[in-house]
């Protein structure tokens, strides 16, 4: 039987706080708001006036679709079966409810899943990336917002004992205008290329401008620059330097990037961009062929291949974690989308043999494993682990050990 409820978080704001306005670590409690979230699963199936009284609360936003959020999950279960008396563990999402149910059931882990169904929590605790956690005493002060990570049973018992934390913020900036040209660069320019140092104040994000000659790569690492510039996936990633000069934790490993290449150049953007990298940074990249596990997609022989061809090479596509659908995509396309994404976890290989452009209507249920083995017999290919020599890329340094 499918249950739900209502729960209605009784979090304490700042004196004068709007509904809506944000919070940050250690706005105090003497002003009570109420919250309203939709318990998600059966095992959270009864209604409560408010939250246990004198627990830690450890709120984590995220969705179905967000692997890595997925991938935390059994820690924040460790965490809650450690804590089962001191603290509470909610599992916010903002999706649709039959979704979640269907996720809660698969996955009936010992923290409670939530619907934040008209986004307030979200107006308290806004973020853009996600998963996205917020550490709460037993006394409603905000110590923590940061990535899940960051909170491990140590955290967790000095919060319990009323010891001082001090956890990386994890700040997102909801109000940044990603239309805007981050580097001002010269509308009547032709060629570009500019690095620039880590900024704070905006978020890290890769822009394309339509005419295909323009790349801007935002808080990105080397390593980021070389898999854009290579086209690369981080699973054909093989670092021979010392990793601490490309750690992502480390702010000053990060830059801002902009190349702008001729238009007649457009075609050649990344080996121009390869290019760029190579003359002006220490750390170098090539590739080399190494043999790895992979997973090789081929054809279903005993079936007709089912996918339509495509009526144009003009491609709309809209593809996420959970779907790739184009109206005249390539299965070079569609196995380049299955390892980017890290839906396999490993370098993916098309051997189906089959040429040409095809319109795609993949998708799947990330909480229900047999969904997207269903959709990949659906499009008439199967997957396989072979073992296979394949592009990587090599990050090195000249003189590394």
């Amino acid at each position: 039987m499918k249950l739900k409820a209502i729960i209605i978080l009784a979090l304490i704001l700042v004196s004068g706080l709007l509904r809506g306005q944000a919070l940050t670590v250690g706005d105090n409690i003497n002003h009570l708001e109420e919250l309203e979230v939709d318990l998600i699963g059966p095992k959270n199936g009864k209604t409560t006036n408010g939250l246990p009284k004198k627990k830690v609360i450890l709120i984590d936003f995220w969705a179905t679709w967000c692997g890595s959020c997925i991938v935390n999950m059994p820690h924040l279960d460790s965490l809650q079966k450690e804590f089962k008396d001191d603290l509470l563990v909610l599992a916010v999402s903002t999706e649709d409810e039959v979704r979640l149910e269907r996720f809660a059931a698969k996955r009936p882990y010992s923290f409670m899943y939530a619907r934040d169904r008209e986004h307030k929590m979200s107006d308290y605790f806004p973020y853009r990336m996600i998963p996205h956690s917020v550490l709460i005493d037993v006394d409603g002060t905000v110590l923590a917002i940061t990535n899940p990570s960051n909170i491990d049973k140590e955290v967790i018992k000095d919060v319990i004992n009323k010891e001082k934390i001090d956890l990386p913020l994890k700040v997102d900036n909801t109000a940044f205008d990603y239309s805007a040209d981050y580097f001002n660069l010269d509308p009547d320019a032709i060629e570009s290329f500019d690095i620039q140092p880590y900024n704070p104040n905006i978020p890290g994000f890769t822009k394309y401008n339509k005419a295909g000659g323009r790349i801007s790569m935002h808080n990105t690492t080397i390593t980021g620059m070389y898999r854009q510039a290579f086209d690369m996936s981080s699973f054909r990633l093989v670092l021979k330097l010392d990793e601490a000069k490309v750690d992502w934790e480390n702010t000053d490993n990060r830059y801002n990037l902009d190349i702008l290449v001729a238009p007649e150049d457009a075609g050649r953007l990344n080996e121009i961009f390869q290019e760029k990298l190579l003359s002006t940074l220490d750390i170098k990249a090539k590739t080399e062929k190494k043999e790895m596990e992979v997973i090789v997609v081929s054809k279903i022989d005993s079936i007709p291949f089912p996918l339509e061809k495509a009526g144009s090479d003009v491609k709309n596509l809209n593809s996420r974690g959970d779907r790739f659908i184009s109206n005249s995509s390539s299965l070079d396309d569609f196995t380049k989308y299955l390892e980017d994404h890290g839906t396999l976890g490993k370098p993916v290989v098309n051997e189906t043999g089959i040429d040409g452009l095809f319109v795609f209507d993949f998708s799947y249920d990330p909480e229900n494993p047999q969904s997207f083995h269903d959709a990949i017999k659906k499009m008439g290919i199967k997957m396989k682990k072979e073992t296979r020599e394949i592009d990587v890329l090599v990050i090195y340094e000249e003189d590394y050990k």
